[in-house]
């Protein structure tokens, strides 16, 4: 892990919005069950199948020395007319049980942009039997615990090669990598039963404040099963280091997508099909066996 880390003391910074801190502090301790860990840094490009505009549910697990969690996430892709460029939007709730310090909740939003460039023909519904797809986004988290409020800002760059084997089968094995701003402000020790309050809320001895600039690096393996309009897609990676913990973490999920527009036409090859099966409708009729088109002859 590469990490530059700036600590502050808030006796020193912050002295003079101890109403502010101490509004925090009662916050924070709202979410009694909550305990943030960066480590939960959700997959931002689950859909790979850039042929239509989509949306999609997706569930993971994640594994880490730290505990276990899950990701739930919704996201929505919008193709160009040519499917070289996709848009893909992300929504994640975020959930991690942590073995010494109870269950944290997080919330995500990702927005990556997919560059996809074609390698080799395309099957009759338009999978690509080999693609390289490139996509560099973000993804902003905020997490919150019963004693801490942290909030990450990661700048990513995926690469990935999509290979079908059969029409209806891909895989896509990828690497991604980038840096990340994490912030935390912890509270050190509450104790309810004390029962002078100003005592309690003393923030020049409670608060403490942490900025890390870290490297991150993960990859991993989708496979995608087309079905129709819909995709079933099943991912694994694995995501090193990560911000307090700095072993390996792992994540095993499964996607269901729906692609909700048509196939784009730039994807569709002519092998025969009639015109409306391949998004020509109004194209020129195609010449008969005489040389002529579909139109009146013109001998006679």
């Amino acid at each position: 892990m590469c990490s530059v880390i700036y600590t502050m003391n808030a006796a020193v910074s912050w002295r003079p919005f101890q109403t502010l801190e101490r509004l925090m502090i009662v916050l924070s301790l709202l979410f009694s069950l909550a305990q943030a860990r960066p480590a939960m840094l959700p997959d931002s490009t689950v859909i790979t199948d850039t042929r239509a505009s989509s949306v999609g549910l997706d569930g993971t697990a994640v594994f880490a020395p730290a505990g276990t969690g899950w990701h739930g996430t919704y996201l929505t892709t919008f193709t160009s007319t040519s499917s070289e460029v996709t848009a893909n939007f992300g929504l994640h709730y975020l959930n991690f049980a942590d073995t010494q310090e109870g269950t944290f909740h997080g919330v995500a939003a990702s927005s990556m942009t997919k560059f996809s460039v074609s390698l080799a023909e395309r099957f009759d519904n338009g999978v690509p039997r080999a693609q390289l797809q490139i996509s560099p986004g973000i993804v902003p988290m905020a997490m919150v615990g019963p004693r801490s409020v942290e909030v990450d800002l990661p700048a990513l760059l995926r690469v990935g090669v999509v290979v079908s084997p059969t029409p209806w089968f891909s895989l896509v094995p990828w690497v991604e990598g980038g840096f990340d701003l994490h912030f935390r402000g912890a509270v050190s020790e509450v104790f309810f039963d004390d029962p002078d309050v100003e005592e309690l809320l003393d923030v020049d001895e409670m608060l403490s404040y942490e900025l890390k600039f870290y490297s991150i690096f993960r990859s991993g393996l989708v496979a995608n099963f087309h079905v129709g309009r819909f995709d079933f897609r099943l991912h694994g990676g694995f995501i090193t280091p990560t911000v307090d913990h700095p072993g390996v973490v792992g994540q095993v999920g499964a996607s269901l997508i729906f692609r909700w527009d048509k196939v784009v036409p730039a994807v569709l090859p002519n092998r025969g099909c009639p015109p409306c099966e391949v998004g020509n409708e109004g194209a020129a009729p195609e010449p008969t066996e005489g040389g002529g088109g579909a139109g009146p002859s013109p001998i006679g």
